[in-house]
């Protein structure tokens, strides 16, 4: 009997694809790397209707894109991290899109992080009465 496995390691979140826009608070955005010609990763978004708070950021990686000289070309900037909320997720900012440049990526729910149900349940029942 087969299994399927997931390709993240233990502890981290089975991500689902999306390449989806997200709004970036642009006042979230820190101007350090933004001086070094590069991207800097949002701490604050807006994907599907709902606020993202950036908690801690695992990853920043570029994809390359090779020209017919040496020199190579960043295409896109990718920032692996996790929210306040429990989640994993995967931003990038792509150079050759005109507009809004950022996309969620990838995303999902961290192993043991409580659900957005599981969170108003509790906050119903510390609510004074």
């Amino acid at each position: 009997m087969s299994r399927s496995r997931s390709m993240e390691p233990p502890g981290r979140a089975r991500l689902t694809f999306y390449s989806e826009p997200i709004i970036v608070d642009p006042a979230s955005i820190s101007t350090a790397a933004l001086a070094r010609g590069a991207p800097g990763c949002p701490m604050r978004f807006v994907w599907r209707g709902k606020e993202y708070r950036v908690a801690k950021i695992l990853d920043v990686s570029r994809q390359l894109r090779a020209h017919d000289s040496p020199e190579t070309y960043v295409r896109s900037h990718s920032f692996r991290v996790v929210t306040e909320c429990g989640y994993e997720m995967i931003l990038r900012c792509d150079r050759q899109v005109r507009g809004n440049p950022w996309r969620m990526f990838a995303a999902g729910k961290l192993p043991g992080a409580a659900s957005d149900r599981d969170k108003a349940a509790a906050d119903r029942e510390e609510a004074p009465r």
